[in-house]
Formats: C-alpha cells, structure tokens, sequence
C-alpha cells in the first residue's frame, strides 16, 4: 500500500489547547466530509466500523492505517473482534474531544484499501448509498475487492 501525497497533516499535540476543541455542531457539520465515519451520541468521537473479508484483510487494513497513525503521532484505537469486525474510533485523547486532526486522520485513514465481506459491502451500500464511492473506491485511493 503506498499512499498519495499527504494534503494536510495533524498539527502535533503538544501545541493543541482548548480553542482546537470543535462544538458538537461544528463536529456535526465536519462529519459530512467522512462519510463512511459515524459521530458518537456526545459528538466526542469517530468511529467506522466494517466486516473485513477474512482476519487477514482486517490486519492489513490495521497495519496500513497504523502505519498512518504513527506518522501523524495521532493514535486511533483498534478493535479487532470475531476475527473480521473491525472498528477504528478517533479523537484527540489530550483534549477527550474531537479536533480538525481527528477528521484529517480519518480522511487519510479511508484512503488504506479494504477488502471487504462482500455481504456487508452489498448491505452497507443498500443502508448508505452515498458512502458507495467512498466503499467501492472510486473516490479514494482504497478499492474494495
């Protein structure tokens, strides 16, 4: 996996203050730039969830997006369970709150490749038929298989 260039990248932690913390409307608002991202009921967090094809692809899928992380010294959590659920959260643990570093990480983040269950994938499009470019990878760099 080899990424495009980086448009924009987390501004670091150690210089995030308080005036960095989006209101829930702003976050609300923001979301719309992340559509494969749900907010959580605080608008506190991102989370994506999906059900990769088999346990490999959900490791591929973390590895990659860890590797961007590492790179943006900005750390999501990982939950990988029943061996292909794959759920990543993002937000800025030093403020307990979301920034514009955590839809910037997520963005970067759609842009790892998933191969997705195919029966999820079909299902996922039939919920939320505006996230199908960004599932499929016609409007990332990510394909799904």
């Amino acid at each position: 996996f080899e990424m495009a260039e980086v448009k924009t990248a987390c501004v670091p932690c150690a210089s995030l203050t308080d005036e960095h913390r989006l209101s829930p409307e702003a976050a609300q608002e923001r979301a719309a730039s992340v559509p494969l991202w749900k907010l959580n009921d605080d608008k506190t967090q991102l989370r994506r969830s999906f059900i990769a094809k088999n346990f490999q692809a959900a490791l591929e899928f973390m590895n990659a997006a860890g590797v961007i992380a590492e790179r943006e010294n900005h750390h999501p959590d990982f939950h990988l369970t029943d061996y292909r659920h794959m759920e990543v959260v993002i937000w800025t643990h030093k403020l307990g709150c979301l920034t514009e570093n955590d839809f910037q990480l997520a963005a970067m983040v759609d842009e790892v490749p998933v191969s997705y269950s195919p029966k999820w994938l079909k299902e996922e499009i039939a919920r939320n038929p505006t996230a199908e470019p960004f599932l499929t990878g016609s409007k990332t760099a990510g394909a799904a298989l």
